[in-house]
């Protein structure tokens, strides 16, 4: 069943499903054509009501097979630090909203704004939330939730919107890609880029020539993927008709490339994503890469205000803003005069506190931090 909207000639919604706690429907972009599932909710006051909205959610979430949004007036908490004044939340109400979102594997959207979107006689409270799933992370990576005014109403009105295009940003620093590892000359490229040559030169020639040999090397892997996926369909249809040994031998070799490149792909966004409860290799890319995502959005800072209580949005302003504050953090206040005043017995370390620091490092000591540092990560210059 669709329905007409106000700017139906940009968008279209179809009723799929409803209680009296929700509403699912789909929503279709005209110019594009893509659609995604949004479910509109309104919780029910009393906790045992709720019930049937966790459960709701999780009957839905079983039939999306691509992006998914919920939002709306949920009248629960996710933690105690979501109310402030009455009486505290129950944990029970709590435990049920967490449960429904991690078995429905729902993300919570970034908030902009006051987080709280209810308020009484003193009591605040945030009831209304906004949630995707990884596909709809994925492809609106810049969209938030904005908190807005109260119009008519105790609960604040939430927006949930963005821009998809990319912010504009400085060169990237180099980083070393645990991926490259998986490839048969990256062991001659290190040996070559520090032979002969002293730790500071090696460095600086490593980085040079291992981002040539990447971009050469591994390259656009999503890219290559959709190269051998094309090549191993044309393969396909020629054996159909014949049977070449050659081609069944060529066939192996771009699945074990395929493969490969997979795995390449999972490295590369579990070690964006710095995520240190999963575990890598349980096929998990589309986790890494919305986790990615949204680290990548919580950092992004949306606006900053000045010191005359202004807020500035554009991206030059902030840059200026940012700039001043530190150039005037950093400099020295002629005003303040800097005085030593050491105090006259200063402690000092005993003969035995002396030994233990200047005695050198156990084999054990060694062992013990190295393998303390997780499988991704190594020192920085200084240790």
């Amino acid at each position: 069943m669709a329905y007409k909207l106000w700017n139906d000639w940009e968008a279209s919604v179809d009723y799929i499903w409803s209680t009296t706690q929700l509403l699912h429907c789909r929503i279709i972009d005209k110019a594009s054509g893509r659609s995604v599932f949004v479910t509109f909710v309104y919780g029910d006051t009393s906790v045992i009501k709720r019930k049937s909205l966790w459960d709701s959610l999780r009957t839905l979430a079983r039939t999306i097979d691509h992006g998914w949004l919920v939002l709306g007036d949920f009248n629960s908490y996710l933690n105690p630090k979501d109310k402030i004044g009455g009486a505290p939340p129950g944990n029970q109400t709590m435990s049920h909203f967490r449960t429904c979102l991690n078995s429905c594997d729902l993300l919570e959207l970034p908030v902009v704004g006051d987080k709280f979107t209810w308020e009484r006689e003193g009591v605040r409270e945030r009831l209304d939330w906004a949630f995707c799933n990884f596909d709809w992370e994925i492809s609106h990576p810049h969209f938030k939730c904005f908190h807005q005014l109260r119009f008519k109403s105790d609960h604040r009105v939430i927006m949930v919107t963005g821009e998809n295009t990319p912010i504009k940003s400085g060169p990237h620093p180099f980083m070393y890609q645990a991926a490259w590892c998986l490839e048969e000359d990256f062991k001659d490229l290190v040996r070559c880029s520090w032979e002969n040559r002293h730790w500071q030169e090696g460095q600086q020639v490593f980085r040079k020539r291992a981002m040539t040999w990447n971009e050469k090397k591994v390259g656009n892997i999503p890219k290559k993927k959709k190269e051998i996926i094309r090549r191993l369909e044309d393969i396909d249809r020629v054996r159909n008709t014949s049977t070449c040994n050659r081609l069944a031998r060529l066939e192996q070799k771009l699945w074990r490339d395929y493969s490969k490149l997979n795995q390449q792909e999972e490295i590369i966004w579990f070690q964006k994503s710095r995520c240190q409860w999963i575990q890598f290799g349980d096929r998990n890319s589309s986790f890494f890469h919305a986790t990615c995502v949204m680290k990548r959005k919580r950092n992004r800072i949306e606006a900053l205000e000045d010191n005359c209580g202004n807020w500035v949005t554009d991206q030059e302003g902030m840059r200026s803003l940012a700039l001043e504050f530190y150039r005037n953090l950093y400099t020295r206040d002629p005003s303040v005069r800097l005085v030593n005043t050491w105090p006259v017995n200063f402690p000092s370390l005993t003969a035995e506190q002396l030994n233990v620091i200047q005695r050198d490092l156990s084999t054990i000591e060694i062992k013990n931090a190295a393998f303390e540092i997780g499988a991704f990560k190594a020192p920085g210059p200084n240790g």
